[in-house]
């Protein structure tokens, strides 16, 4: 753009326009300056938005503006601030899942096999690009066996800039670098979240990041930040130089030396020289005077439009709000609450979905937010609705199973529930009463009411024959083979992600009634013809009635205390001698019986399932490396070293078992 007028481009008269104007009389031989000399050339950058801008000039946005560098990075330190888990889908998976989790938990800690980055590297890596570019930000995905459904076994973050989205549901990713070589990433192979999709039809597949929604603001902070420099380097500012009655070879001497010293190389010490004038030589500026553009205030609200494109306040990148005495707390704390409702949350769920495109379908990344102002407000609505439904059923107006299901479509209660109520057994107490200090009394609960109180046997022995740890590792050994050829039959077409499966396959065959995978009759079949362990007693018939009489005494007293109207002591009378009319040595003999029987099958449920944590295991799975273990010594270390403590504990379920039946068919006798 000129300043002043420009004939070097005049043709005739007829032409168009200002600077089309015909040229000024010129005298044949005038050495005097003319006008058309008599101007500074400025060029002014176009104020629109580009029409394109490649990935690396936005990073170079960014880089040069500390705003949006602040914004930016205030942001990603608030995601790593915040804690994470990995959980199943369906919350009572937890167990069987264990060791998928764990995997995945130490892959986000460390980034897998081959690639060291950890979980602050990987999310500064991915974040920067996802708030920079308009691809967004993307990894590969390192699968085992480069199978679609193999395990993820390592995440290496790419350079968005070269990547390219293709709408190819296969392929959907490519890289493009140097100009010569291109990489197709399959679905299964590439992870990328990027923000606000363009909606142009030429466009689909990319986003807009932060910076290019921001752009104007960008470019006038940019532009401020350079006038301020350009006034600290002693740059002329723009301007006409009034040189009153100079003469004309004067004024083009002046000019000649202030064009050398402003565009004919560095500046230093060149300083242009006014002399043989009787007046004041005055410059005019064509702008505002440095202290009338007041650009600090200018800057502060160019600055919160730039924070707001993050979805941010000034607040909270550490910057005062406002020019004048500064914001109130209540401002603040409502700035931070539209932070987390914005710019935060937004990042927050871009991240869980990034996680989660390359997890097992089963599992899922979650925050642990404990924001505590947030905690309080929750805890406050579970209260209030808790009250509110207390009423609700109590007057009939809804069922148990209705407000259930209100309080989960109201969202205040975040963990996979059954829409179903669960049963009145999971409940420790009646529906409408509660303990004032549960615990803390130091009385168990009694067999009857389904405890096992303080049922425990004293006249009950292991016996055990000569070699018995030979023999206890024989067996386990068996277990080892046989239970081994069940899993490897069984777990034909499940991936290393779904062995959960296998896990609790075997739960249900060990501890349910259907024997699906046909464990318990693998046990019975090895111990045909062992007799290298069995149980001896002393007194059993004596101790079972005095353990039957505490807990009826128990179960009595708890009655009475729960407002029973009876006489104590007479219902107790009454209950033992229910209980008198019991033979003892009869049940004591059939008990011992069912016992040495019982505790055979109860050791080898106890070897298949520690045999099955094994099999199952990270370091089994995993054993390549050669870091794996035997499984039958670290089997039979375990049965072995805890192996007085399983019995004990099957004696004393049995033994509630049997307190409990006996107790409620001497009652049903009484009646």
């Amino acid at each position: 753009m000129s300043v002043g007028f420009s004939h070097s481009d005049t043709t005739d008269g007829n032409s168009k326009g200002i600077l089309n104007t015909p040229l000024p009389t010129r005298k044949t031989g005038q050495r005097s300056l003319g006008q058309k000399d008599l101007y500074l050339t400025r060029y002014i950058t176009p104020w629109a938005r580009p029409s394109e801008i490649t990935p690396e000039a936005w990073r170079w946005w960014v880089y040069n503006e500390p705003i949006a560098m602040i914004c930016r990075e205030t942001l990603i330190a608030n995601i790593l601030a915040m804690d994470w888990e990995i959980v199943p889908k369906e919350s009572d998976q937890l167990d069987e899942q264990r060791y998928v989790i764990r995997h995945y938990t130490k892959l986000l800690e460390n980034g897998g096999e081959y690639y060291g980055f950890d979980w602050t590297s990987l999310i500064e890596w991915i974040m920067t690009d996802l708030q920079d570019l308009p691809f967004g930000g993307a990894a590969e995905i390192g699968r085992r066996d480069d199978s679609p459904t193999g395990r993820v076994v390592w995440v290496k973050p790419l350079d968005a800039a070269t990547l390219y989205p293709t709408l190819n549901k296969d392929y959907p990713v490519v890289q493009y670098y140097n100009n010569y070589q291109v990489v197709k990433f399959p679905n299964y192979a590439i992870a990328r979240t990027y923000i606000s999709p363009r909606t142009e039809i030429r466009y689909e597949g990319w986003g807009m990041a932060p910076p290019e929604k921001i752009y104007f603001a960008l470019n006038m902070i940019y532009r401020g930040d350079k006038y301020y420099a350009d006034l600290l380097l002693d740059i002329p500012p723009v301007g006409i130089m009034d040189l009153g009655d100079t003469s004309w070879d004067s004024a083009f001497q002046w000019i000649e030396s202030f064009r050398e010293m402003a565009v004919g190389g560095p500046s230093s010490f060149k300083i242009p020289v006014l002399a043989e004038h009787t007046t004041d030589a005055k410059f005019i500026p064509l702008g505002k005077a440095p202290n009338d553009i007041m650009y600090d205030r200018v800057t502060l609200r160019y600055a919160a439009i730039v924070a707001a494109g993050y979805g941010m306040t000034l607040s909270d990148i550490g910057l005062q709000a406002t020019s004048a005495s500064g914001q109130t707390l209540a401002g603040s704390i409502r700035d931070e609450r539209k932070t987390r409702r914005t710019g935060f949350a937004r990042i927050k769920k871009k991240i869980q979905h990034w996680v989660n495109s390359f997890l097992p379908e089963t599992l899922e990344f979650k925050w642990i937010d404990l924001e505590g102002e947030l905690n309080v407000e929750l805890g406050r609505a579970r209260l209030a609705t808790a009250t509110a439904s207390k009423i609700n059923i109590e007057t009939r107006q809804f069922s148990p199973a209705e407000m259930r299901l209100q309080q989960m479509a109201d969202g205040i209660i975040t963990v996979n529930l059954p829409e179903k109520p669960p049963s009145d057994s999971e409940f420790p107490n009646e529906p409408g009463k509660s303990e004032d200090r549960p615990g803390l009394m130091g009385y168990p609960q009694s067999v009857a009411t389904g405890g096992q109180g303080e049922v425990k046997l004293s006249t009950v022995y292991v016996d055990k024959s000569g070699h018995f740890d030979t023999h206890l590792k024989k067996f386990v050994t068996d277990i080892a083979r046989d239970v081994g050829q069940v899993f490897t039959e069984s777990s034909k077409g499940l991936s290393e992600d779904e062995m959960y499966l296998m896990r609790s396959m075997v739960d249900n065959s060990l501890f349910s009634e259907e024997d699906a995978l046909g464990l318990v009759e693998i046990i019975k079949a090895m111990w045909k013809g062992k007799r290298w362990l069995r149980l001896t007693s002393e007194g059993l018939s004596k101790e079972l009635e005095k353990l039957a009489e505490k807990a009826v005494a128990l179960q009595v007293k708890s009655e009475y205390e729960d407002g029973a109207s009876y006489d104590l002591d007479d219902e107790l009378e009454k209950q033992k001698s229910l209980l008198h009319r019991v033979d003892w040595n009869k049940i004591a003999n059939e008990f011992e019986d069912a016992l040495n029987v019982g505790v055979k099958t109860f050791i080898g449920r106890s070897a298949v399932y520690l045999v099955s944590e094994l099999l199952l295991s990270e370091k089994v799975v995993d054993s390549g490396d050669g870091d794996g273990y035997d499984i039958v010594e670290k089997t039979y270390r375990a049965l072995s070293d805890g192996f007085d403590e399983h019995v004990s504990g099957y004696i004393s379920i049995e033994t509630s078992k049997l307190i409990n039946k006996i107790i409620q068919e001497s009652k049903n006798a009484g009646h």
